[in-house]
């Protein structure tokens, strides 16, 4: 139900494109199947080839050695230069398909079974190159019995060994890559049968569907067409009837309007009184606002002498605060000289007759340092009492500040409040001449308005036969929404 309301919410173009771009989407997805198979079947390709040339390699390899191996028997027999660079050449191709081998094999454990054989391989090699120094030295018996030796023998029957199973697996290793290959193939066919059954099994329905619903959209549309014409038909005979009351309602009118002209010229001098009144009120209202924005203007004055005041008490504090704190050094000298008329009078004492005179002064300091500090005393008191009385001074200035900023806002808003009734009373002064002009103009209008209504009866007569005309636009209208309804 869902997607048949959101469907049916569409227009016919967008119906028309989603019917194509549905199978589109499948074949979208269809090839993207056969694209992913394809690069699949690709790389198994690739792998099969570079098999063959794995296991071309390995018996390169493994003739490599056989030919060093005959090369290094046949210098034994006999020393010729020619055994010598086969055994070269030998080497040669033995090490190359060994350098291409440890490039291209992937698998850990042929990667290990390689490097066994490689690892073999250079044993005979160097076995074999032993032995053509030996008998180049003239140690042919010595030869002989290194080539006759069991090691040797079961050297080559381990390099053997090997290379067989590295053959044998990396054909095992192709097989089963081909095996891949023949069922990736066998996907890529299978996705292409069923997508193309899918597409098929979709698309007829899903065409079929849309355009059923198309064709449903249609004969709603063709019907809504059909009672439309139908509803304007009769439309149109209710616009005969009412057409030929249109002349009676013209003279009604013209009697209407020649009231109203009287009723016209009494409103002018009505609107003439109301513009006198309103100029008046306009005056006064000027005055009022003129009042209140000289009010304005002292509040402002009387905020910033406010905040004057404010600044002056707050640097009369600080001022304050440096008295105290030169009072309360006062009273630490006080009490360090008296400490140390203490001690000088302790030390008097220690000097007996020859001190008397120090004491005495040492006591007076004492005296001095006491009264120092009583005076210091008396002073922070006092400071004290400046800054509570500062402290309260500062509340009654913030309030004060507060008083001038709502004082300030009130007399804000009054002058805002007279701006708005000037205005509206200008507004009013406005209208009222407006009107005036208005109602002047109208007694012209509505001698226009009674030549107007004779016009209005021609036009009430053309409009009937307008209207006739459109009945038969309706009915042909009719006919086509009949004919289009049988075609779809």
């Amino acid at each position: 139900m869902k997607f048949d309301s959101m469907f049916g919410n569409l227009k016919l173009r967008d119906r028309i494109i989603l019917g194509y771009s549905v199978p589109l989407l499948f074949s979208v997805a269809i090839a993207s199947v056969v694209y992913y198979n394809v690069g699949k079947v690709e790389s198994q390709n690739k792998r099969e080839v570079l098999g063959y040339e794995i296991v071309r390699n390995t018996d390169t390899m493994a003739l490599g050695l056989a030919r060093v191996q005959r090369a290094g028997r046949g210098y034994l027999l006999k020393p010729e230069p020619q055994n010598v660079i086969s055994f070269q050449e030998g080497e040669t191709s033995f090490k190359k398909s060994a350098e291409y081998l440890q490039e291209r094999v992937e698998v850990s454990e042929q990667k290990q079974r390689l490097e066994q054989v490689i690892a073999l391989g250079k044993q005979s090699i160097e076995f074999n190159r032993n032995l053509i120094n030996l008998v180049r030295t003239g140690r042919v018996k010595e030869a002989v019995q290194s080539y006759n030796s069991l090691s040797r023998q079961e050297l080559n029957r381990e390099i053997e060994q090997l290379l067989n199973e590295f053959e044998q697996d990396e054909i095992a290793i192709q097989q089963q890559k081909n095996k891949e290959t023949k069922d990736a193939l066998s996907a890529l066919n299978l996705a292409v049968i069923i997508g193309t059954l899918l597409s098929i099994a979709l698309a007829i329905p899903l065409g079929l569907w849309i355009a059923s619903r198309i064709t449903q959209t249609i004969n709603e549309s063709v019907n809504a067409i059909a009672s439309s014409s139908t509803e304007i038909a009769a439309t149109i005979e209710e616009q005969e009837r009412a057409a030929s009351q249109q002349a009676s309602a013209v003279h009604q009118t013209t009697t209407t309007i020649d009231e109203l002209g009287v009723s016209s010229r009494q409103s002018a001098q009505q609107a003439e009184m109301s513009a006198k009144g309103a100029q008046e009120a306009l005056e006064k209202a000027e005055e009022g606002s003129s009042a209140v924005e000289l009010s304005l203007q002292e509040m402002g004055n009387l905020k910033q002498k406010v905040e004057a005041i404010a600044n002056q008490i707050l640097n009369l504090s600080e001022q304050t605060n440096q008295i105290g704190n030169i009072s309360t050094l006062v009273s630490e000298l006080a009490n360090q000289t008296n400490m140390l008329a203490l001690n000088a009078a302790v030390e008097a004492v220690r000097a007996g007759e020859h001190g008397k005179g120090f004491g005495v002064v040492a006591s007076e300091i004492r005296k001095l340092a006491d009264a120092s500090k009583r005076s210091a005393d008396k002073i922070n008191g006092l400071v004290g009492d400046i800054k509570n009385a500062i402290n309260s001074t500062v509340i009654v200035t913030k309030e004060g500040t507060k008083s001038a900023e709502q004082g300030e806002l009130i007399a804000q808003k009054t002058a805002d409040a007279f701006a708005s009734i000037m205005a509206e009373i200008n507004n009013v002064y406005e209208s009222s001449q407006q009107i005036s002009l208005n109602v002047k103009q109208q007694a012209t209008a509505i001698q226009q308005v009674a030549s107007a209504m004779n016009s209005l009866s021609t036009a009430a007569m053309q409009n009937a036969s307008g209207i006739s005309q459109t009945k038969l636009g309706t009915q042909k209208l009719n006919e086509v929404a009949v004919n289009l309804k049988s075609v779809v």
